[in-house]
């Protein structure tokens, strides 16, 4: 004899449990091919234009122009340097904060579909940068957050968190893939 209260209990978790996974399914089937290979993306969207005006208020100038020059190199990314009075689409700030994280990156406006369609804004801790190889790679890793790349888990790419190094301070070959990617 087949006890009901038990089937139904049995069914309603096997429901369940298909609904998940479609969603699980649809969710990693759904997320553009330059985010889905890192980590799922930035959380603050790709920039909305290839083409950055950054502006510096702080912050260590010498790591923030060499990573504008390593993120527009082979890709559509084009970076222009600018004073804060004017208009800008990527702000980078510096500033000894409490906590014991490297850089941020967060969208001014609101992210849609990916996208964030106002301004990013770096902020990078000078209370944890302590060496000029920090720098760079920490600034690069941010400008790789503005262009919607997320995380990865190789020591080959800025874009692996932690400090450097040992992870490298340099974008590598599948980096700038995305990139172009993500901007054609």
């Amino acid at each position: 004899m087949v006890d009901s209260e038990s089937t139904s209990s049995a069914t309603l978790r096997s429901r369940v449990f298909v609904v998940l996974a479609s969603l699980v399914l649809v969710l990693i089937g759904g997320a553009a091919p330059a985010q889905a290979s890192h980590g799922g993306g930035a959380n603050s969207g790709i920039l909305y234009t290839p083409h950055w005006t950054v502006c510096q208020h702080q912050g260590n100038h010498v790591a923030v122009a060499w990573a504008m020059n390593q993120i527009a190199d082979g890709t559509p990314v084009t970076t222009t340097h600018r004073v804060c009075r004017s208009s800008y689409n990527v702000g980078v700030n510096r500033a000894s904060y409490p906590e014991s994280w490297f850089g941020s990156v967060s969208c001014g406006g609101g992210v849609s579909n990916g996208i964030c369609n106002s301004r990013k804004n770096i902020r990078l801790n000078s209370r944890t940068l302590m060496t000029a190889q920090q720098w760079r790679k920490t600034a690069l890793h941010e400008f790789g957050h503005v262009a919607g790349l997320g995380h990865r888990n190789t020591n080959s790419s800025a874009m692996t968190s932690g400090s450097s190094p040992p992870i490298s301070q340099y974008l590598d070959a599948h980096d700038r893939a995305m990139i172009r990617n993500a901007y054609q």
